[in-house]
């Protein structure tokens, strides 16, 4: 988690999972090989996905797309071709990524995006230390904590479509 010391993150996890050796470290994935290699075969598979992604109305440039990090020279060329000033970008394009927000800041029509569709706080979504501590009280059944939250959770259209769902019940 960005922003998260490690020693808190690790206790954190290894208080919710006494039975289990937990480490976290920095760069684990250049420390520890079986990160690295977990690291790579997750690039891997999205790189493979997002090749063969077949999107409504986009089409993939000729030059590519590039590796979709912001970094990348051929994904900053894309994302810069790829801006329209009212529409912003295609489901392909990381929204949340700084540099997209900057892109859209700048050279985008500015609009408010109610994203779950109301205001109202107890209809966002939970975050993971939310999610622990509502599996962790007591006297409440854990699959009714679970009903009970997904009934007034408005999800976005994206997930709706496809199924997608928070993990609610960790077992």
């Amino acid at each position: 988690l960005v922003g998260v010391k490690e020693e808190t993150f690790q206790h954190f996890l290894q208080s919710h999972f006494p039975s289990v050796k937990i480490t976290v470290s920095k760069k684990a994935d250049s420390i520890f090989p079986i990160v690295g290699a977990a690291s790579i075969f997750a690039k891997v598979t999205r790189d493979r996905r997002v090749s063969n992604w077949i999107l409504d109305g986009f089409t993939s440039p000729e030059e590519g797309i590039g590796s979709g990090y912001p970094s990348d020279p051929m994904t900053k060329c894309y994302i810069s071709k790829a801006l329209d000033s009212l529409f912003g970008f295609s489901p392909l394009v990381r929204f949340s990524w700084r540099t997209i927000e900057k892109l859209l800041g700048n050279k985008a029509v500015k609009c408010f995006w109610n994203i779950q569709g109301t205001d109202d706080d107890s209809l966002k979504q939970r975050t993971l230390k939310e999610i622990w501590a509502s599996n962790r009280a007591e006297g409440e059944d854990k699959h009714e904590q679970h009903l009970k939250h997904t009934k007034r959770l408005i999800r976005h259209r994206f997930f709706a479509e496809r199924g997608i769902a928070n993990i609610d019940i960790i077992v």
